[in-house]
């Protein structure tokens, strides 16, 4: 965490602007898209004084919702880039399989590609903490494979709430 925290930094949720319209306004704010959700909704990144400015500037470019998220690491932004190279110094020396094993299916959260080589799969974990996650992506993928079913971990119902969305059929829970 010593890595990750570069003073007051935090997370903001922006739904309702295009995708293009939100990477100019963290161009000109110094932040970055942390997460891209379905249906128009991102995670943007940055310092707190920063973001106050980009909140401002979305509401008057005609977002939906804005809401500042209770995280105080600039998570998924190129912010984390120390931390990024020292998880994968530490991932690098772990013992791994170097292949996934058969029927399992893996993709990688940065772009929502399959992944079928667990050394791969290390580097492109240890780049998700300071690269976009592409949760999007992820969920289409998981679809077009044919997931029938989503199970979130962890508190709350963001995640499968997103799953829901992208396909209503789909059976989503939590734990």
């Amino acid at each position: 965490m010593k890595l990750a925290s570069r003073g007051r930094e935090g997370l903001t949720f922006v739904r309702g602007l295009k995708r293009e319209a939100v990477a100019r306004l963290c161009r000109a704010q110094e932040t970055a898209i942390a997460i891209a959700n379905p249906g128009n909704g991102f995670v943007v990144g940055g310092t707190v004084a920063v973001l106050q400015t980009l909140e401002e500037e979305a509401v008057c470019s005609g977002a939906e919702r804005i809401v500042r998220l209770k995280v105080h690491v600039a998570s998924h932004t190129p912010r984390l880039a120390n931390a990024s190279a020292a998880f994968a110094s530490s991932l690098a020396k772990a013992a791994i399989c170097p292949e996934v094993p058969s029927g399992i299916l893996l993709f990688s959260g940065i772009d929502g590609a399959s992944v079928f080589d667990l050394t791969s799969a290390q580097i492109k974990l240890a780049d998700q903490i300071s690269h976009t996650v592409e949760w999007a992506r992820c969920l289409e993928s998981c679809r077009e494979a044919g997931a029938s079913a989503f199970l979130e971990l962890g508190p709350g119902h963001a995640l499968s709430a997103m799953a829901a969305e992208v396909d209503p059929q789909v059976l989503c829970g939590r734990l």
